[in-house]
């Protein structure tokens, strides 16, 4: 409850290519804490999901997911064709489903590819499923997966079988197609940055249209949807206590 309560603290990873890294975090109150990131050395971080720092090898091309509060860390395999992306483009969501595995599992995309990659912990393997269009976002809200591709919105289920549904929505203007997901827990968005300023949209699931957002300064400073490609970002204490149940039973 106490960490469910707690504001967004900032986090910074150092870049030290062949060493662990070293994760700082700072809260509104000038607190700080420092931590050892283990099996971070020679890797990269790549994102961050559900209060795991998410850190992909360069050499090795598989994933190390370390929890920097609770310590608790997963690995996934070797992805077959990871070592053709670019770490800076690449999308990961990790969730967790009780219903079908009941365990953890690693979504992955690369910016401008055309395939979802996920992998179940302890399969040693990968499953892919591919689309005709390219893909430009991924997002996890409310136990869907949403992706933003160069010509469509989908939803993404794992299973029984990975399938791509078509999300017939209206008012969605084309040039927000190459823009970015964003959320807070009651609403999802999608940004577009024409230069500095970022603009937004938001899904109506109601009505299934997209509804222009006049005031976005209490969105913009938590970007939730970001492609990895910053080393510093927000972290969300709640994450730590959300396992991001997907595909629930009815």
């Amino acid at each position: 409850m106490f960490m469910a309560s707690r504001l967004p603290v900032s986090i910074r990873i150092t870049y030290r290519p062949y060493k662990k890294k070293e994760c700082f975090l700072e809260d509104f109150e000038g607190r700080k804490l420092k931590t050892l990131l283990p099996h971070s050395g020679g890797r990269e971080f790549v994102g961050l999901s559900r209060g795991y720092l998410v850190f992909f090898g360069r050499k090795t091309c598989d994933f190390w997911l370390v929890n920097p509060i609770t310590r608790h860390e997963l690995h996934f395999p070797a992805h077959p064709f990871s070592r053709y992306f670019r770490p800076t483009r690449l999308k990961v969501i990790l969730v967790f489903s009780p219903w079908v595995v009941s365990e953890w599992v690693l979504v992955v995309s690369a910016r401008y590819s055309h395939s979802i990659w996920f992998s179940v912990s302890g399969s040693g393997s990968w499953i892919r499923s591919n689309t005709s269009s390219q893909i430009y976002d991924l997002h996890f809200f409310k136990e869907k997966i949403y992706v933003l591709t160069r010509s469509c919105f989908y939803e993404f289920e794992l299973y029984p079988m990975p399938e791509f549904i078509l999300l017939q929505t209206k008012n969605l203007p084309r040039l927000y197609l190459t823009g970015e997901f964003v959320s807070t827990a009651a609403n999802l968005y999608l940004m577009h940055c024409p230069s500095s300023d970022s603009v937004l949209v938001q899904l109506d699931f109601d009505d299934r249209k997209w509804v222009s957002c006049e005031k976005i300064e209490e969105y913009a400073a938590v970007k939730l949807g970001m492609w990895a490609d910053i080393r510093s970002k927000w972290y969300l204490l709640h994450d730590c206590l959300n396992v991001n149940l997907i595909h629930n039973e009815p």
